[in-house]
């Protein structure tokens, strides 16, 4: 009878890792994907949802963002997912990574920062550190 009950204690042990098998690979891609380089990730974000960017403060598309569409974004004045908040949340906290999306697209040439990002700035950081 302890045989029996060792046995069933086993595999249900067992069964209960192979259930938990997938759920953690599928976690372990998310956040090989997002924590990876989380900068890369949310840039693409960011590249994805330019047009939300473009126009979060005045309803205009002039082809940038500065930091008060980038607010307006994070803080939910826009319609925007939940993965473009948190995007516009961790870009916003780090004032390297604004800086360096700034001049991305001009920097190797002695671009001044101007505190507005471009689509080709966030093109240009993805193609060269991503």
């Amino acid at each position: 009878m302890r045989k029996f009950f060792a046995a069933a204690a086993t595999a249900g042990i067992l069964a209960i890792g192979l259930a938990a098998g997938p759920a953690q690979a599928s976690a372990a891609t998310t956040q090989a994907a997002a924590g990876g380089n989380y900068k890369c990730y949310y840039t693409s974000v960011l590249l994805k949802n330019f047009h939300v960017l473009d126009s979060a403060t005045n309803g205009k598309y002039d082809g940038l963002f500065g930091t008060t569409d980038l607010w307006a974004v994070k803080k939910g004045k826009v319609p925007a997912s939940r993965t473009l908040r948190a995007a516009a949340a961790k870009l916003s906290a780090n004032k390297r990574w604004w800086l360096t999306l700034d001049v991305a697209y001009l920097g190797h040439k002695g671009n001044k920062p101007d505190n507005l990002i471009s689509r080709e700035d966030l093109q240009t950081f993805l193609q060269e550190y991503c």
